[in-house]
């Protein structure tokens, strides 16, 4: 029987070096219109002169924000995203630009860790493809986060990178991000 899976992302609170890790939320995330509209072109490697994403674009870039909850001072009450979404509700540029593959004005990283996966339940395919995301210990501290995009683009060079499309966006409880720990995000795509 071949079973439809959804994307999902697993949050974890990354405590020292050792590798101790707690998972602290999880949930599906949304592939929005703009993104599934960028795929055919991508992997046909014929442009669709309406849209922006070209044959040559990827999803290389990924970025955080604080719009993810209803109510600020509710940071437990959060937003669902919407498949008409095409941003973050508020990005946040809070990435350190000296970390390599960051863009300068902080604001995305490259993705640069991804495992692939056989699914069990399909075949036993390579279908599945986890995406390792990490904040340092010494970024976005004293900040909610609340929310968290993956991006198309037209370039993997931080300099060169000049236009992103929201991909596919997940929200979460708001967490305040210290200095005591980092984050993993570990967004599994599903083909």
């Amino acid at each position: 029987m071949i079973q439809e899976l959804k994307g999902y992302v697993k949050i974890y609170k990354c405590i020292d070096e050792s590798g101790l890790q707690e998972q602290i939320f999880e949930t599906s995330n949304t592939l929005v219109y703009q993104g599934r509209e960028a795929l055919l072109p991508i992997l046909l490697r014929v442009p669709n002169e309406e849209i922006t994403p070209q044959p040559n674009w990827g999803l290389w870039w990924w970025a955080l924000g604080s719009g993810g909850v209803l109510d600020p001072t509710d940071p437990a009450t959060r937003v669902l995203p919407s498949p008409f979404d095409t941003q973050l509700g508020n990005h946040l540029a809070l990435f350190d630009p000296t970390v390599p593959g960051t863009t300068p004005d902080g604001k995305y990283r490259q993705i640069t860790n991804v495992t692939y996966l056989k699914d069990s339940v399909n075949g036993n395919f390579y279908l599945i493809a986890v995406l390792s995301l990490r904040i340092g210990k010494n970024e976005f501290n004293g900040v909610n986060i609340s929310e968290a995009g993956l991006f198309l683009s037209n370039s993997t060079i931080p300099d060169s990178a000049i236009r992103y499309t929201l991909f596919s966006r997940v929200t979460f409880p708001a967490i305040l991000k210290q200095d005591t720990f980092s984050l993993l995000l570990s967004w599994y795509l599903y083909v």
